[in-house]
């Protein structure tokens, strides 16, 4: 997919701990930081942060990963922010519009909700006497009608926060190819075609800290998992905060593509060295 999604989310594994958020804060930040193509990256966590977990976060200065429930596909990643009009509009302004983006035109009350959805094959139902009449003057006066005076309704409407897994069956059902898309308030967001529910984006994730599919973010199936990495956090390591004055950073990575300098001998946590990482500036491996 092209990641449509936002940031690639770097995250562990369910019922996080202190491993879990640093591994995910400290990759994160390691990869922003090497990234040759532009790539943004964001960590996030499986759940509560605990009291231990939320001390060194505060000692060191670094914000909590973002709370992330799933990571299957919603219709919110879909919609498509198309404009709208609204009442007191003329069917010819929805003409104009559908005409222009190729796609329905939304219509909208004062409180931005949705009151119809106009497509080219309505507009035309609407305007077919007029047209079969062959008089310029009865085609003008539709035209210059009120968009909210059209008989169309607004179809299925779908809420932006309901899984795209959940709504598919309905949309299939449908004879509609575009679709509203709403806020929690009811409020316009957006379309979404069929077709991109048929063939949703997929987010893109970077497991680490010793993730496994069992225990890691729902929805994994729909992602693309593109990397995964063991990563040794700073808890256990002596090292400094993580976050816009990092200073160590102690990570031991499967990822050969890092910036060579950011491999480092760290001490395990019986004191002795990781085997595996690579001292910086040197290439060479440590070894017990």
């Amino acid at each position: 997919m092209g990641n449509t999604l936002g940031p690639i989310l770097v995250i562990g594994h369910r019922n996080p701990d202190t491993d879990s958020i640093a591994s995910a804060v400290g990759y994160a930040w390691l990869l922003n930081t090497g990234s040759r193509d532009g790539q943004a990256y964001i960590a996030g966590r499986t759940g509560k942060v605990n009291a231990q977990t939320a001390f060194a976060l505060e000692h060191f200065g670094v914000e909590a990963p973002i709370l992330v429930a799933d990571v299957w596909g919603r219709v919110g990643d879909l919609a498509e922010a198309l404009p709208s009009l609204r009442n007191g509009q003329k069917l010819l302004e929805a003409c104009q519009s559908v005409a222009k983006t190729q796609r329905p035109a939304p219509v909208l009350n004062e409180d931005d909700k949705p009151l119809a959805l106009l497509t080219a094959a309505g507009l035309f139902g609407n305007l077919a006497d007029a047209l079969g009449s062959a008089s310029v003057l009865a085609l003008a006066r539709e035209l210059d009608r009120p968009v909210e005076s059209t008989s169309d309704g607004t179809g299925i409407v779908l809420n932006a926060e309901d899984h795209i897994r959940d709504v598919i069956g309905q949309a299939l059902r449908s004879e509609q190819d575009d679709f509203l898309v709403v806020d929690r308030s009811g409020r316009y967001l957006g379309l979404c075609r069929k077709s991109g529910l048929l063939a949703p984006p997929r987010r893109k994730l970077v497991m680490v800290d010793h993730n496994e599919p069992g225990q890691a973010v729902l929805g994994l199936e729909d992602a693309e998992l593109i990397r995964r990495a063991r990563c040794f956090p700073c808890t256990h390591r002596r090292i400094a905060a993580i976050g816009h004055s990092v200073r160590h950073t102690s990570l031991s990575l499967s990822d050969h593509h890092a910036p060579r300098s950011t491999y480092c001998s760290a001490p395990g946590r019986d004191g002795r060295s990781v085997p595996g990482e690579r001292q910086r500036g040197t290439g060479s491996r440590s070894h017990q």
